[in-house]
C-alpha cells in the first residue's frame, strides 16, 4: 500500500475479518482498497478471492502472491539472513520461524543451511490449525501464521525444516504480554509465539548453552483492538 502511494498505482488488499482494525486503518491511510473476507476462512479465503478478482481483471491487475512468489524468500535470504549472521558472529544453533506465507522460512532456511547444515530450522504454527503439520484447518487467534493451506513457499523449503512446534492461542497471548512487561518490547502475537517456542527449545538438553534465534515480526500497536490480548486492568482514574 505504501509503494502504491509512492509510485502511483492502485492497491487492492484482501484480508480476513480476523485481522485487526489497526491493520485495516493503516492500509486505508495509504488509500488502498481493503476487502474483508470471512474470518472462518482465514487467509485461505482472502487469497482465493484476490486470485479470482485478478482473473476477472487480468488486463489491469498484478497479483503479488506472497504465498508463492520466490522473491518473498529471496528477500530474507539476501538481507535478513546475513544481518542475523553478522549480529551473532555466525554463532547460530537454531532459528525459530513462524509459518505464515513461509517466505521467511524459505529464505532463512536456505541461507543458514548453506552456512552450516547442522543449524536447526524450527517452524511454528497454531495448535488449533496445524495444517503444515498435516492436520486440518481450524479456528485460531494468532494472526500472521496459520493461513489454512500449505503455501508454495513452504513446499520449496520443506526439506530444510527440522521440526514444527504448535503454539496455543493462550501461550501466544501470554508471551506477547510478557515480552512487553519483561523486555520492554511491544510486539504482536506471532512474535509472542516465537519467544515461547524459543523458550521451549531452551529447556531441552541439546540446546543448553546454545544460541537460539527467534524473530519479532510486528509491533504490538497494530493489535491494540485484538480482543483478549491486552488488558485495561490496572488503569486508574482521578478527578
Amino acid at each position: 500500500a505504501r509503494c502504491g502511494a509512492i509510485m502511483g498505482f492502485k492497491v487492492r488488499v484482501y484480508m480476513s475479518d480476523l485481522c485487526s482494525l489497526e491493520r485495516r486503518k493503516i492500509l486505508r491511510a495509504y488509500d488502498a482498497q481493503v476487502v474483508i473476507t470471512p474470518g472462518v476462512e482465514h487467509t485461505k479465503g482472502a487469497r482465493k478471492r484476490a486470485m479470482e478478482y485478478c482473473r476477472k481483471n487480468s488486463e489491469s491487475t498484478f497479483l503479488l502472491s506472497q504465498h508463492s512468489n520466490p522473491d518473498n524468500g529471496f528477500a530474507h535470504e539476501s538481507t535478513t539472513g546475513p544481518e542475523i549472521w553478522e549480529q551473532t558472529g555466525g554463532q547460530v544453533d537454531a532459528v525459530v520461524i513462524g509459518l505464515g506465507t513461509c517466505g521467511t522460512l524459505e529464505g532463512l532456511s536456505s541461507f543458514f543451511k548453506k552456512k552450516n547444515e547442522h543449524i536447526q530450522i524450527i517452524g511454528f504454527e497454531p495448535t488449533a490449525s496445524p495444517v503444515y503439520s498435516g492436520g486440518a484447518q481450524g479456528k485460531h487467534k494468532i494472526t500472521g501464521i496459520g493461513p489454512g493451506f500449505v503455501t508454495d513457499n513452504f513446499k520449496r523449503a520443506q526439506s530444510r525444516l527440522d521440526e514444527i512446534i504448535q503454539v496455543s492461542d493462550q501461550d501466544a497471548y501470554e508471551w506477547t504480554r510478557l515480552v512487553a512487561m519483561k523486555e520492554g518490547v511491544f510486539v504482536g502475537p506471532t512474535s509472542g509465539s516465537s519467544v515461547w517456542v524459543a523458550d521451549q527449545l531452551s529447556q531441552r538438553d541439546q540446546y543448553r548453552d546454545k544460541t537460539i534465534v527467534c524473530l519479532f515480526y510486528d509491533t504490538g500497536e497494530r493489535y491494540m483492538s485484538t480482543e483478549g490480548l491486552f488488558s485495561d486492568v490496572g488503569l486508574e482514574y482521578e478527578d
